[in-house]
């Protein structure tokens, strides 16, 4: 048996960075994850730093869309439909919390998260010699009618209060951002201020390489295994059984099974 101070389950990007950090602060650090760091989630993502996105995830209620996404011809929603009616619940506070004031709170509460995104990654790509998976180039957003344009105004709205910077384009001024596109009728929205990188899993393997380098430890292990004891956590993995007094659970679209088994209920889906 082992003890460390924190115990992290999951080794995707936020798994990794958080023991990272933790790391940083002198704490000895666990992280445990069943598949080789960056493999899950964080292997297949758009790999997109935004500066933007401060109004969340909306359900259209165009009577076209909802067509296409019940016969699952939409590229935006893909459906099966045992899991929609376990999520209807879900789907409720969702509505709740999808009006004008739902929508503020949440900007209000993602701006300063988004204003650190790109400066934690650069701090942590910096250290780690993960610079190379980095491009500078910002996002372009682009429209093919004036009505989709129109419909994302709430969050150019957002985002001159935080003041971060945009640029609306049209026609000629798409093809300067992208000379591929033939953009005569299109509209778009550029976003300097944003990044991306090239390969998302490299990003984690080499923040988990730093990690190691820097005196954490890393175990393969099922986090389902994680119980609770009075005097903290404890987990088993096939090399180690660790202790430690905290527990960190950055399991992306995993979390939610984890935590209900401990007695805490997040609105995750």
């Amino acid at each position: 048996m082992q003890q460390v101070d924190v115990i992290v389950l999951g080794a995707g990007i936020v798994g990794v960075s958080t023991a990272v950090h933790l790391r940083q602060r002198g704490l000895q650090v666990a992280l445990i994850d069943r598949r080789h760091p960056g493999e899950e989630t964080s292997h297949g993502n758009a790999g997109l730093i935004a500066r933007n996105g401060f109004c969340p995830a909306r359900f259209s209620n165009r009577a076209a869309d909802l067509a296409d996404i019940a016969i699952k011809q939409s590229t935006a929603v893909h459906y099966d439909l045992g899991a929609v009616f376990r999520m209807i619940p879900w789907f409720r506070r969702f509505a709740q919390h999808s009006g004008a004031q739902g929508i503020q709170r949440y900007a209000r509460t993602m701006a300063p998260l988004r204003a650190l995104a790109v400066k934690e990654h650069r701090a942590l790509s910096a250290v780690s010699n993960g610079e190379r998976f980095y491009r500078k180039s910002g996002w372009l957003q682009v429209y093919r009618s004036e009505a989709s344009f129109r419909a994302d105004e709430r969050e150019r709205h957002y985002a001159r209060i935080f003041g971060v910077d945009y640029r609306e384009l049209s026609g000629g001024d798409v093809n300067t951002v992208e000379p591929g596109l033939k953009a005569d009728t299109l509209l778009g929205v550029f976003w300097p201020e944003s990044e991306s990188v090239t390969n998302p899993s490299g990003v984690v393997e080499a923040l988990w390489r730093y990690f190691i380098q820097e005196g954490g430890l890393y175990f393969s292990g099922e986090a389902s295994a994680l119980e609770q004891r009075r005097s903290g956590w404890r987990i088993s993995t096939p090399r180690k059984e660790l202790t430690a007094k905290q527990a960190v659970v950055a399991l992306g679209p995993w979390s939610a099974d984890l935590a209900s088994g401990l007695g805490d209920r997040f609105p995750l889906a």
